[in-house]
């Protein structure tokens, strides 16, 4: 018997079937557009995405002989969908750095008030949450939010058109900042100053909850022998610490795919970071909570370099069967950048938590190479996280070491730069896709083949990456500069 976590990101989902020690039997993953119809409106067509969640799975089933037996999704923050009585997608999902609910968030922050809200939620507002997002479709589009019958996330979604209940899990309830993260319920004060009803809302359960079982015509469809159990998985960032066996005591995981964050697990919730920049809410290990700091750019930023700048890599991955990234990071090289990029391609996320912000490259000269812009891409996304890590510091949150995942994770190069830039050692997961991992050990903790809220091992011994004390140093000093980027081109990007 195997178990299957299905991870559906912002721009691409992987389905991995394991065997219950964890061990990868098979994976499949598509890619999907990012739509951007306007200024602020970053969109996913959510049918698009159900599709490439098929094709994955249909996969994976096609190449192992263990029969999945239980099923849990790992999913994207915030990202929402409306949906029809009849089950259609009735316009495109805002993903998390869609930016065009600002005025929504800020209503609602007035209404309730940002300490109180981030006392209910574990969040500060911000418009990169659900419920914002469903205030805009409220206020712009009153005839569709009439017709939906609920808002869906992605995990939500696709556990329920798998034949699942409409049931979203305690992690990513706290994502829509319409949760009460101490009471494990929908607040009801939230829902009434956004005019929003709870039953147009998935129903909050903990993690590993079994939820039904997969549509049999459904499971013959994607080849599934029997009708596997569908378990409640958790957010993709939760169900990586998981995966990963982040245990807290100074270690957190760095994720590095779509997006890239911190994730540093607690026992009990932090007071000392309810109001802070950091969230801090339901961990999808019971009675556990975690805490994000991350931006919206990592991977994105590299894809964004495909698609735009790439073509000499694309052309020469077609032609010789090499991965397109491998080859961008090697064009990197193993000296620091002189340019310095600003990542906030999607606005920022923590610190600045400006969606108004837009990205910058400076340095530029006629002698700029391909691979400088390459390295100062990845130099740049770091230099947030550092950032990052310093004001945890400040909040009482001590980092000593991670463990990385994602796809990024397999690049020497970026986890060299990790290391340099944080000055901390960074250890690569055995688990890279420890979101998939997570969510299938949730499927197997709902299914009662193995006990829950154990944190896994690894696999087997993996690569620690030692900062490096001379290029440590010179990223300190460059970290320096870099901290005065955003502020001085605040008011320039306000002018655009």
């Amino acid at each position: 018997m195997s178990l299957l976590g299905i991870d559906v990101g912002t721009t691409a989902c992987k389905s991995v079937a394991f065997d219950l020690a964890g061990r990868p039997l098979a994976a499949a993953s598509r890619e999907y557009p990012l739509l951007t119809p306007a200024p602020g409106r970053i969109e996913l067509n959510a049918d698009v995405v159900w599709e490439a969640v098929q094709a994955t799975v249909r996969e994976v089933n096609a190449a192992i002989t263990d029969p999945v037996v239980a099923i849990a999704v790992s999913t994207q923050g915030e990202a929402v969908t409306p949906i029809g009585p009849d089950g259609a997608a009735l316009a495109p999902s805002q993903v998390t750095f869609d930016t065009r609910a600002v005025a929504q968030s800020d209503r609602l922050a007035e209404a309730i008030g940002r300490e109180r809200l981030a006392r209910i939620t574990g969040h500060l507002p911000h418009p990169m949450h659900t419920i914002a997002k469903i205030m805009w479709w409220a206020e712009h589009d009153p005839q569709l939010t009439a017709r939906t019958w609920k808002f869906l996330c992605y995990g939500d979604l696709v556990s329920w058109r798998l034949g699942g209940e409409a049931a979203i899990d305690e992690s990513m309830a706290a994502r829509t900042q319409a949760f009460d993260v101490e009471h494990g319920r929908w607040s009801a004060e939230i829902l009434a100053a956004a005019g929003i009803e709870a039953d147009r809302l998935a129903t909050p359960v903990p993690s590993g909850t079994p939820l039904g079982q997969v549509d049999p015509r459904l499971a013959r469809e994607l080849g599934f022998s029997g009708a596997p159990l569908i378990v409640a998985g958790g957010l993709d960032q939760s169900c990586g610490a998981f995966g990963a066996g982040v245990r807290g005591a100074g270690e957190a995981m760095f994720a590095i795919g779509t997006t890239v964050c911190l994730a540093p697990v607690f026992a009990r919730r932090q007071e000392r970071l309810i109001g802070s920049i950091y969230p801090c809410f339901p961990h999808v290990v019971p009675g556990q909570w975690i805490t994000l700091a991350g931006n919206f750019t990592g991977g994105s930023l590299l894809r964004w370099f495909r698609d735009t700048l790439g073509e000499p890599e694309v052309s020469r991955a077609a032609a010789s069967g090499q991965d397109v990234y491998d080859l961008l990071t090697a064009a990197a090289g193993d000296e620091p950048s002189p340019l310095l990029i600003l990542p906030h391609f999607a606005g920022s996320g923590a610190p600045s938590n400006d969606p108004h912000s837009r990205g910058a490259m400076v340095g530029l000269t006629f002698g700029t190479t391909r691979g400088q812009i390459v390295r100062a891409v990845l130099e740049g996304v770091m230099f947030e996280i550092a950032l990052n890590r310093e004001c945890l510091a400040q909040s009482g949150v001590e980092l000593t070491g991670v463990v990385a995942v994602g796809g990024g994770a397999r690049s020497d190069r970026w986890l060299t730069i990790v290391a340099d830039v944080l000055g901390i050692p960074v250890r690569r997961s055995s688990h890279l896709e420890a979101a998939c991992w997570g969510a299938a050990r949730l499927a197997g903790e709902g299914a009662g083949l193995l006990p829950p809220g154990v944190v896994g091992v690894e696999l087997r011994e993996t690569p620690s990456f030692q900062p490096d004390p001379e290029r440590s140093g010179y990223y300190r000093d460059r970290l320096a500069v870099y901290r005065e980027l955003y502020g001085a081109l605040r008011p320039l990007n306000a002018a655009l």
